[in-house]
């Protein structure tokens, strides 16, 4: 239901087919879908869906089994740009929903902001 910039792998999840794919809508909620591919029957699902307060330029997850829930994402709110760490709660819950996908897709769920990287971005700043 909403345009997406990026899909990255859940690099944490080396038992699953897991992928992160994040909205970019300028005005309005954003979100962070969770993706499961089986490969035995060609089927893809989503089932979790967290909210996100700004349109996401990039994310990345992290690559360590233990942390396949925290995400970076970079994002905007139209004139500043942001880098944050978040933790998406629940993720380790889905492992049910891989035996009995759903069909529709989840209310969005919050993530919890663990940290934010640097100073923000002015995107009106010209450079040189």
């Amino acid at each position: 239901k909403k345009q997406a910039r990026c899909i990255v792998a859940l690099e944490g999840d080396t038992d699953n087919n897991s992928f992160l794919l994040a909205s970019l809508s300028l005005h309005g909620d954003n979100e962070v879908h969770v993706l499961e591919f089986n490969e035995d029957t060609n089927e893809v699902w989503c089932p979790l869906v967290y909210s996100h307060p700004h349109e996401v330029w990039s994310c990345t997850s992290c690559p360590a089994a233990e942390h396949t829930e925290l995400l970076f994402t970079t994002h905007s709110n139209g004139s500043e740009q942001r880098t944050h760490l978040w933790r998406m709660d629940g993720l380790a819950e889905r492992e049910a929903a891989l035996e009995a996908p759903q069909r529709t897709t989840p209310k969005p769920r919050p993530m919890t902001e663990l940290l934010q990287l640097g100073d923000r971005m002015d995107l009106n700043d010209s450079c040189g």
